[in-house]
């Protein structure tokens, strides 16, 4: 037996999803580490600008979008499960046998927001560099609730569900902390003021990695002209230019208006927040 399947059979967590795909598993040591991630954040465009980004001839995408390895239980199935949703060294070695670099990513929106995460892909990707998303926080909550009303997994009105937002997360940060085996549900479904507060959630991530790792763009910008914000990160990534063609966005629903009362109470409640992000980042968006 060789070093991939005894490693394998070693790992019980990995063991259960090894009949599904073996190949994968047993080809990991063989594989590479994502060079980049989109961290987020949720609702803001990250489907459509993962699909622009891997569209560059230099860079790969990894088995799916959305990987969710450092933000779910599927971080105890270990490092050798990650490395298997990637390309293998093989491919890298024929770009760089043709004077080309390889690059891959993932792209899991649960990244920024999880508290978790930032300390578990150092530990992991010390190395790796971040793109993160944001989007006018306003725009940002009510999409994500009308993305739960889509998927069932919510009842209550948009004033109501703001209103219940602190009952439905209370402590459960902390509870995920203690236990990262705690059922996060509420914590992922109902957050939708706490998502929208991008300076806490980026304040944690830059504790772990140094700010000249992350490259910060807005869903605005991006739907305004992608190919400057792509032409951005291709030059944070290390790639030649490289225009991308029909860039249209994906994942495009249609709902209700939001009334002007409650735009006008979002856009209070936020300033505050944005007025601290943009300080962290010693810039400012359009919000």
């Amino acid at each position: 037996m060789g070093y991939a399947r005894r490693w394998i059979h070693r790992h019980p967590y990995v063991y259960a999803v090894y009949k599904s795909d073996k190949f994968r598993l047993a080809t990991s040591p063989f594989r590479i580490f994502p060079n980049f991630a989109i961290i987020g954040a949720q609702k803001s465009g990250t489907t459509s600008l993962y699909d622009f980004v891997t569209r560059h001839p230099n860079i790969a995408s990894a088995r799916k979008k959305e990987i969710h390895f450092f933000s779910s239980s599927l971080y105890g199935f270990g490092r050798m499960w990650y490395r298997s949703n990637f390309p293998t060294r093989i491919s890298r070695y024929y770009y760089k046998k043709n004077g080309k670099k390889l690059l891959v990513g993932e792209a899991t929106p649960y990244y920024l927001f999880h508290p978790l995460v930032p300390e578990r892909m150092k530990r992991v990707l010390p190395d790796i560099k971040l793109i993160a998303i944001l989007r006018n926080p306003v725009d940002r909550t009510y999409s994500h609730y009308n993305f739960a009303l889509r998927q069932n997994r919510e009842s209550l009105s948009f004033e109501e569900a703001l209103d219940a937002e602190g009952d439905r997360m209370g402590g459960h940060r902390e509870r995920i902390i203690q236990d990262p085996n705690f059922d996060d549900f509420e914590f992922k479904t109902h957050s939708y003021l706490s998502r929208s507060i991008y300076v806490d959630q980026l304040s944690h991530w830059f504790k772990h990695y140094d700010r000249s790792r992350f490259l910060i763009v807005s869903s605005e910008d991006l739907a305004m002209d992608p190919q400057r914000i792509l032409d951005q990160i291709f030059d944070f990534l290390g790639v030649p230019p490289y225009n991308v063609d029909d860039l249209r966005d994906l994942n495009v629903y249609e709902y209700s208006n939001m009334s002007e009362s409650t735009r006008k109470f979002l856009t209070d409640y936020f300033e505050p927040h944005n007025q601290r992000l943009f300080r962290l980042l010693g810039t400012s968006f359009d919000w």
